[in-house]
């Protein structure tokens, strides 16, 4: 034999041991550089090349990054992370091996912006104490609950990106901010994480939308008595609320038929935001009598139907015409040869029908100014007003303050209003929320002043009354700060609360005041109203026939005029 065909041989017998002939080493590639705009999961989209199809195995591994993440299928071309929870590069290598154990690898670099990473760290369930709030980040979406230790409803699911905007949810470590945008209630209310949403919140095993009268009795029930937080102020023994009502409920009954006795149920509560929102209606179930409203509803023998009349709680006079006449022509009468001016605008008009401001001043040289509501005003809108009326004002010797019959509206309105007044930026109340679902952190709400705006310096005159109500307190509250202010009058309504919406299975809204205020002394005025400094009536039928307020009479004693 040929020795060169002997070696020959012997060299292909000693490869064909070794496992065969590989002449060719694998490539790797593990794809293009990614920058995800969207949450998701992020494929790692390997590939492994060999041109004798030899390929042994394949691994995905962590090179860098701000965090360590897990690698699913890491063994596959093609594996997968979950959305990291920390912004920044994250480099992955892709490894290929082939039988012969040539090696080949490559990188791939992900870079995750913060708002990405910010989602991530929000997936879970957190909960909002004091309020029975709860939402489930999902990742890209995001479910609401509220949710007693009983029962559950789902309020809504919403896109990631939506919800936050609606919601203005931001994350501060392990606790995050819930501003509520869009309803009346709850202002940067504590949210924290917890291990998961309440069992009964399961989408699944959820209530859902039912008429079921039952269900939705024991939920309204339910719901009051784990976010009401004022019984005792209020007086109402809540469990003897349910033995006396419940007795009249038929599971088989329509909510036509259920919802006048949940009405008077909440009617025991005497509290000005516990209402029903049925078929666009307010339907009024615990506002105090008021001097006035006692007036109107009895001696007119004027009577309020409990349900489906909408009740125009911003306008405590539109009951009779003939009263609010009177009632305006007394404040008339106290201007001087130049009358009050007026503002108002469309939203106001379309709502109440009365003007938003009126100003003026009295004969011997005090200022009036009335405000009707705390509502349908931007904080542009106030500033340009009040730049207007101050600088009517400018040569008063004081001001006479009006907000009697100010039913309220909005406390961002409230304080911008009050602004006008301060001469710095202060904190002028705390709040917080305390109930059966938990307590909020105590909030200090600070009035900000812009000091290029002019303020009204003079000795002021506060009045109030028991339809001084919700954000017309809060004004009370923080003008009671100032040094110039004098509280006169009579006690607030005692509403400061704002209204926490609690939707029963019907899909039907209720008012439930979970929330107290407290002055910078750690007084609550919720039920009790705010107290003026000095008491004066301030409505008197027979007073206002002649043509006069007797609060007025009384500040302009008290200023020496």
């Amino acid at each position: 034999m040929d020795n060169k065909i002997l070696l020959s041989a012997l060299a292909l017998s000693v490869l064909s041991g070794c496992g065969g002939i590989d002449w060719y080493k694998p490539q790797a590639d593990a794809g293009a550089d990614q920058t995800p705009s969207e949450y998701n999961q992020i494929r790692l989209n390997g590939v492994a090349k060999d041109k004798d199809n030899n390929i042994k195995s394949t691994i995905w591994t962590q090179v860098s990054g701000p965090q360590t993440v897990t690698i699913h299928d890491d063994d596959k071309a093609y594996a997968w992370i979950d959305m990291p929870k920390m912004a920044g590069d994250y480099v992955f290598k892709f490894e290929v091996k082939d039988k012969s154990n040539q090696h080949d690898s490559d990188e791939v670099k992900i870079t995750i912006n913060e708002a990405l990473a910010n989602q991530a760290n929000m997936v879970g369930a957190w909960h909002m104490p004091g309020y029975g709030r709860w939402a489930h980040f999902l990742g890209k979406d995001v479910i609401e609950y509220i949710a007693t230790s009983e029962h559950c409803i789902m309020r809504l699911r919403a896109s990631y990106n939506t919800y936050l905007q609606r919601l203005g949810f931001s994350v501060r470590g392990s606790q995050a901010n819930w501003d509520v945008l869009d309803e009346q209630a709850m202002n940067n209310a504590g949210v924290y994480r917890e291990d998961n949403v309440p069992m009964q919140c399961n989408p699944e095993n959820g209530p859902g939308y039912s008429n079921d009268a039952q269900l939705n009795f024991d939920f309204a029930w339910q719901s009051v008595n784990e976010f009401q937080g004022h019984f005792t102020k209020r007086g109402v023994d809540w469990q003897k609320q349910y033995e006396l009502f419940a007795p009249q409920i038929d599971a088989q009954d329509n909510m036509e038929k259920t919802l006048p006795i949940i009405a008077q149920m909440l009617n025991s509560l005497n509290d000005f935001h516990s209402f029903i929102l049925f078929d666009e209606l307010i339907i009024e179930t615990g506002r105090k009598k008021s001097k006035l409203r006692e007036h109107l509803d009895t001696k007119h023998e004027i009577t309020l139907p409990q349900l489906r009349e909408q009740i125009d709680v911003l306008n405590p006079l539109h009951i009779d015409a003939d009263v609010e006449a009177l009632y305006n022509t007394a404040i008339e009468n106290y201007a001087d040869e130049n009358g009050l001016k007026s503002y108002t605008n469309e939203a106001s008009k379309a709502a109440t029908g009365r003007a938003l401001l009126k100003w003026g001043k009295t004969q011997s040289n005090m200022g009036l100014l009335v405000i009707n509501h705390m509502d349908y005003l931007s904080l542009e809108e106030i500033d340009t007003q009040f730049d207007l009326i101050f600088d009517d004002l400018a040569q008063t010797d004081g001001l006479i303050l009006d907000i009697r019959t100010n039913p309220g509206g909005s406390d961002d309105v409230a304080l911008g209003i009050a602004r006008r007044f301060f001469d710095k930026t202060q904190v002028v109340y705390k709040k917080f929320a305390k109930n059966h679902d938990g307590q909020s952190p105590h909030e200090e709400i600070t009035v900000s002043v812009d000091e290029a705006k002019s303020r009204y310096r003079k000795p002021v005159y506060l009045v109030t009354s028991e339809d001084t109500i919700s954000a017309s307190e809060i004004f009370t509250l923080a003008m009671r700060n100032l040094a110039n202010v004098t509280h006169i009058g009579e006690p607030t309504q005692g509403a400061l609360s704002d209204v926490l919406p609690v939707i029963i299975p019907a899909g039907i809204m209720l008012g439930v005041s979970n929330e107290t205020y407290l002055d910078l002394d750690g007084n609550e005025f919720e039920a009790t109203g705010i107290p003026p400094k000095v008491l004066v009536s301030t409505f008197n039928l027979d007073a206002i026939t002649e043509g006069r307020v007797l609060s007025y009479d009384e500040a302009l004693r008290l200023a020496g005029k």
